[in-house]
């Protein structure tokens, strides 16, 4: 009923029991349907470089990391650990963590960190127009994909945020204009239907 992957690398599915395979075989109140019993199955690389089954990623606890070991993990591989980072900076750590965000958006290389720090802003409401324009530019597509949608999840929209989804019609990467067009549709006016329309006849079928 649930996939996910936990912040050790393992795979998790969430499994249920119910002896009718057919569910619409027998009435939904018989007795015989288990609502109780279930099982959690924990999938993990089992190798020659893996014998003993050990988590394939560790890092460090992070209900107790300080902003900076936060920040540092919003660049790791795992997705699963990179939001729990990142809901302890906006969540625990809070509106201390802007300006370290800030700066560290600023530094980073890693696209991830990017991204999750861009996020991390937006829900702190720290996120300035220099990171956004920044971000709108940058050379990983996954970065400008992002900027567009805080772009359209961003409450308070100024000519200045219209006009960088504006260009993000005219992003070189498909799913960038997309998400253009989505921030668009929900912030602005009649103003953009102009380039909306360039970038629907200039779309292949």
């Amino acid at each position: 009923v649930d996939l996910q992957f936990g912040p050790d690398g393992a795979l998790y599915i969430a499994d249920f029991y119910n002896k009718f395979i057919g569910h619409y075989e027998v009435a939904l109140d018989h007795p015989g349907r288990d609502r109780t019993s279930g099982r959690i199955w924990r999938v993990t690389y089992v190798g020659k470089e893996n014998e003993k089954n050990e988590p394939v990623t560790t890092h460090p606890n992070l209900a107790k990391a300080d902003p900076k070991e936060l920040i540092s993990t919003l660049s790791h591989p795992n997705l699963r650990v990179r939001m729990l980072a990142t809901d302890q900076l906006t969540d625990r750590i809070g509106e201390k963590s802007v300006e370290p965000l800030r700066k560290a958006f600023g530094l980073a290389k890693n696209s991830f960190e990017k991204i999750h720090s861009l996020w991390a802003l937006h829900r702190l409401k720290g996120v300035e127009l220099e990171q956004l324009d920044s971000a709108t530019r940058d050379y990983n597509s996954q970065v400008r994909i992002h900027a567009m949608r805080v772009l359209a999840e961003s409450s308070n929209w100024s000519d200045s945020h219209r006009e960088l989804a504006i260009s993000g019609l005219n992003d070189p990467d498909a799913k960038v204009q997309r998400a253009a067009g989505e921030a668009l549709g929900l912030h602005a006016d009649y103003s953009v239907i102009r380039e909306l329309m360039h970038v629907l006849h200039r779309t292949p079928d």
